[in-house]
Order: structure tokens, then C-alpha cells, then sequence
């Protein structure tokens, strides 16, 4: 049975996954504070010397009917509250197929589609943090998936974003 259900527009939203996910750090560094600030350039690193909790995850995701999942993260941070990724996945198309469309992030190499609790170390990546800024890149859009037909895993994407906005930095660049 769903964790809850309301009706949306005609249809029965049921939520079937429901997280909310803490990530903590512990910093110590000869460098000073200012320095330490400026070396971090994810959102998501630790920015402070000594026990600290960088941000808070809450994820709502569950089949919104028979042919769509939805997926919601939002973000809590030390003074913030941000809207990650809202997002719908077709789950019926048919070649294996799939289409995805709302706010999400842009599926680029191996850190940038994924949240920072999900990896196996603790800062943003140097490369993408000057590359995509330090939220990484995420916008609105859509996006169109193909899992092919082959003895090993091999997914293409097609996608289209908007170009604007805090988080596509590398496209139309910054101020300064």
C-alpha cells in the first residue's frame, strides 16, 4: 500500500518513496577560514572548520499513474531551501525508449547527474565546479533516453534544456 495518496486532476498520486537524507561533515585544515571558503567551490562542500551539516535532502518520488513516475528533491541548507529536481519519467514507450521532462540535472559525466550523498567522496569535483558552477548543471527540460538492445549496458540521451539561470553556468558564463 502507498505511504499516501491524494487525487490530483482526476488521478490517484500515490507516494511510494519517501527519504530524507543528511549530509554531514567534520573539517580540520591549517588553512584559514577565508582560504578554506575560497578552495571549496561546490555548494555542497564543506565550508567551515569543524563539525558541520551542509545539507538535507528530502525525496518524494512514486508512479503518478500507470505511465509516468515522478520524482521530487528538495534541498536544505544552511540558510536555504532550494527546489533540486522535479521531474516525470514515461515508463510505457515503446524500443525501450524513455522520456523524461521537468527540472532535472543535466546527464554529463559521472558526478553531475548524481546528488552528493551518492558519491564515494566528499567534495564537488574541481573540473566540474569551474566548469558547470557549484550547484552543478540542472535546468528545465526534456530529455529522451534509449537503452539499446545490446549484450552490455549502452543508454543514449537526447535533451534539451534551457540555457539561462544560476545552475547552466558553462553555456551563457557569469558576471566577472
Amino acid at each position: 500500500p502507498a505511504l499516501a495518496r491524494t487525487s490530483v486532476g482526476g488521478t490517484t498520486l500515490r507516494l511510494i518513496d519517501i527519504s530524507l537524507i543528511g549530509d554531514f561533515a567534520a573539517v580540520g585544515s591549517p588553512l584559514s577560514q577565508k582560504k578554506l571558503g575560497r578552495l571549496q567551490g561546490g555548494f555542497h562542500d564543506p565550508r567551515s572548520k569543524g563539525f558541520s551539516v551542509p545539507s538535507a535532502e528530502l525525496s518524494l518520488g512514486g508512479a503518478v499513474d500507470p505511465y509516468f513516475y515522478g520524482e521530487a528533491h528538495i534541498l536544505f541548507g544552511e540558510g536555504f531551501v532550494e527546489l533540486e529536481e522535479a521531474f516525470l519519467t514515461s515508463q510505457r514507450l515503446p524500443f525501450g525508449l524513455e522520456l523524461e521532462a521537468g527540472h532535472f540535472l543535466t546527464e554529463f559525466g559521472l558526478a553531475n547527474p548524481s546528488h552528493p550523498h551518492t558519491w564515494t567522496w566528499l567534495d564537488s569535483p574541481v573540473i566540474q565546479t569551474r566548469l558547470f558552477g557549484g550547484d552543478g548543471m540542472r535546468a528545465s527540460g526534456l530529455r529522451l533516453g534509449w537503452l539499446t538492445p545490446l549484450p552490455w549496458y549502452l543508454e543514449i540521451h537526447l535533451g534539451a534544456q534551457t540555457a539561462s539561470g544560476e545552475t547552466m553556468k558553462s553555456f551563457l558564463g557569469e558576471q566577472g
